[in-house]
Parts: C-alpha cells; sequence; structure tokens
C-alpha cells in the first residue's frame, strides 16, 4: 500500500502542471486521507450490519455474512469506476484549455 502511495504521488507531480502542482498534490492528499477514514467505517458497517450465526458446541456466534464482503467490494467498484470516469472527463478538459503551440511539442 505504500508503494501505491508513493506512485500515485509521482503520477501526480508528473502529470500536472508546474504552476498546479501544490493544488493537484494537497487534493490527492486530502482525498487519499478521507478515504483512509471512511473506508474502514464503511467496511465495518457493512460486516456489522449483515451477519451470519453459527452454531459451534451449542455456543452461538456472530460472523460477517459473505454478502458484506460482497457490498464491500460493489461499494469499492463503483467508486473506482466513478473516479476513473471523473479522471477522464477532467484529462479531456485539461487537454483543450493546453496553449496550441505546446500540444505539438509533446
Amino acid at each position: 500500500m505504500s508503494l501505491i502511495n508513493v506512485g500515485s504521488m509521482n503520477v501526480v507531480t508528473l502529470t500536472t502542471p508546474m504552476k498546479s502542482i501544490g493544488v493537484s498534490l494537497g487534493m490527492n492528499m486530502l482525498i487519499r486521507i478521507i478515504g483512509s477514514s471512511i473506508g474502514p467505517a464503511m467496511a465495518g458497517m457493512y460486516m456489522q450490519t449483515f451477519q451470519s450465526n453459527i452454531n459451534t458446541h451449542g455456543f452461538i456466534q456472530h460472523f460477517p455474512s459473505s454478502i458484506s464482503f460482497d457490498l464491500i467490494f460493489i461499494s469499492l467498484a463503483v467508486l473506482s469506476i466513478a473516479s476513473l470516469v471523473l479522471a477522464l472527463l477532467l484529462r479531456n478538459r485539461i487537454s483543450k484549455m493546453r496553449i496550441p503551440n505546446l500540444q505539438s511539442v509533446r
């Protein structure tokens, strides 16, 4: 996980114009920190809400059911797809805002 964090910072730094690096790195860190605090809470909510009762030697124990793990995966997939769509839309918008003479240099 730490390699992903470092890699994402490098990608953001390399793909952002020099005058906007501070804003883009700040937003990257803010979204990562918010996701790190909301993600485990949401996963815990799913695991607590959807539980299975298992009887072992006369004792009933509660464990997260497979539905909770499916919901965690589906939530992650939906958020990942939404992030990808937003990133592609932003990329198209930024490419339209570039100076025409600089597009031929890249």
